[in-house]
């Protein structure tokens, strides 16, 4: 068994899984290369929940109330396959 980075994952894989920390998916995909995502299916599993504990109750979150992670994360790979 061989394990690459993830540079070479996203250019190899022809059906890509996005599963890390969602304060860490830009870094992932610059490590990545946005470029190698180009023409791919991406199955997004990450999360906005900070590692915060909760405040009065309330989970918090790694973006704002008026943003969405999942479009974020598509902003950084544009070409996508639709």
């Amino acid at each position: 068994m061989t394990a690459g980075t993830f540079s070479e994952t996203a250019r190899f894989g022809e059906l890509l899984v996005l599963s890390v920390l969602g304060r860490v998916v830009d870094q992932v995909v610059k490590l990545a290369g946005a470029e190698n995502f180009e023409g791919k299916t991406v199955i997004d599993t990450t999360s906005p929940l900070s590692e915060d504990p909760p405040v009065n109750g309330v989970l918090q979150y790694t973006i704002g109330p008026n943003e969405s992670l999942g479009e974020r994360n598509q902003a950084l790979m544009p070409k996508l396959k639709s």
